[in-house]
């Protein structure tokens, strides 16, 4: 064999041998991103106990991998309140630990950052309400949050980048705002009062009137994604019950809407229950959130008993179908949360038998299965931290 030959097989080999570890390093590289991605999303969830709460995160896949965060300590029978809001691994919480507020720890609780890969706590101040949820404003980075002290109502916003707390509204007088997301750099709030509610937006420290979303009181606001469109639920009031409809605000024209139903979906609904009814007002929904996309909803549905069966119900207000997520063996179901992807959903779940306990469920919108999270104690928050 000439020498020629010799040199062209063994570069020939060389060739095939690094071909082949590169195929076999990117094959491990892809399993070792794959296997990352899939880790990539977490179920935080919120215990509660007398004298303090403990946050865990769960991995959706196994949910026997249950690791805990941080314990955090409050006045004995309060409980913290999170956003529903887990933004780069933080959350926010308003906290009752004011030894000189133990019968109303309502109106100066602690508002917190929980860095949840740290597992520590960033305190803001001592100044907020614990029953309002803190809202975060993404494009500007705050935190923002309701303080009512000494008879004055306050928002205030807090920057994470530059640690600053700035008063953005203030009035001499207790009043029933609610800070609910932030659009164009103006937070908009609802405000309530015997006359209705209104959707309120503030502006150079002002509050302006936007859209009138109610006569009654409504509960329940969820922003669409795209920020086009708020759901809520309205409060229907009949002479032996109140039930809650679904309602439907377009930020640009400013009209309500309520969401109506075909007459086929409405048959669905009434189907699914045990209990027979004489028509349809005698649903109450609650619980409506977004799917990740901005024309798809999801929400839970009881009849004015509590003895029926309801699932998570979902509709696309484009299509104007109607779905169940799967089949419920019994009690009512009302969505708690999507992941990003919308394979999972977080579901509470509660019937006659067991109310007021609850169980949360994670359940693959894929495969229909639905499995419930183990806890010692009750479970007061469950969300999802996308890594």
């Amino acid at each position: 064999m000439s020498f020629n030959k010799k040199i062209i097989i063994l570069i020939t080999c060389i060739l095939l041998f690094t071909l082949t570890l590169l195929t076999v390093w990117h094959f491990q590289k892809s399993n070792s991103q794959e296997k990352l991605q899939e880790n990539q999303n977490a179920i935080v969830t919120i215990e509660h106990d007398a004298l303090h709460d403990i946050i865990f995160q769960i991995n959706p896949k196994k949910l026997s991998e249950k690791k805990e965060i941080l314990k955090i300590k409050h006045l004995p029978n309060w409980s913290i309140n999170p956003s529903h809001i887990i933004t780069n691994g933080l959350m926010f919480v308003t906290i009752p630990n004011d030894n000189h507020q133990i019968d109303n720890p309502k109106h100066n609780a602690e508002i917190a950052i929980i860095d949840l890969m740290a597992k520590h706590k960033i305190t803001i101040g001592h100044d907020a309400d614990l029953m309002i949820k803190p809202v975060f404003d993404r494009q500007n980075k705050n935190i923002i949050y309701r303080s009512s002290l000494d008879g004055k109502t306050r928002i205030i916003s807090y920057n994470l980048e530059k640690s600053i707390k700035k008063i953005i509204y203030s009035i001499n007088e207790s009043s029933p705002i609610i800070p609910i997301f932030v659009k164009n750099d103006n937070l908009f709030v609802v405000y309530q009062d015997h006359q209705g509610s209104n959707l309120m937006y503030i502006d150079e420290g002002k509050l302006n009137q936007f859209a009138k979303l109610s006569s009654n009181f409504t509960r329940n606001w969820s922003i669409s994604p795209n920020k086009e469109k708020l759901l809520y639920l309205e409060q229907d009031i009949k002479e032996d019950h109140v039930s809650n409809k679904i309602k439907l605000l377009d930020i640009s024209s400013k009209i309500s809407i309520q969401v109506n139903f075909n007459e086929t979906a409405n048959n669905e609904l009434l189907a699914i229950g045990t209990s027979s009814f004489n028509d349809t007002h005698s649903i109450s929904f609650f619980s409506p959130i977004w799917a990740s996309k901005n024309s798809t909803i999801s929400f839970g549905a009881a009849a004015a008993k509590m003895d029926s069966i309801y699932p998570v119900t979902t509709y696309d207000l484009n299509s104007k179908k109607i779905a169940l997520t799967s089949k419920l063996e019994n009690g009512i179901e009302m969505p708690i949360a999507y992941n990003s992807t919308n394979k999972y959903l977080l579901t509470k779940n509660f019937n006659i038998e067991t109310f007021p306990e609850e169980k949360i469920y994670v359940l693959n919108t894929v495969t229909q299965a639905r499995i419930g999270l183990e806890a010692e104690k009750y479970i007061i928050y469950a969300g999802w931290w996308e890594k």
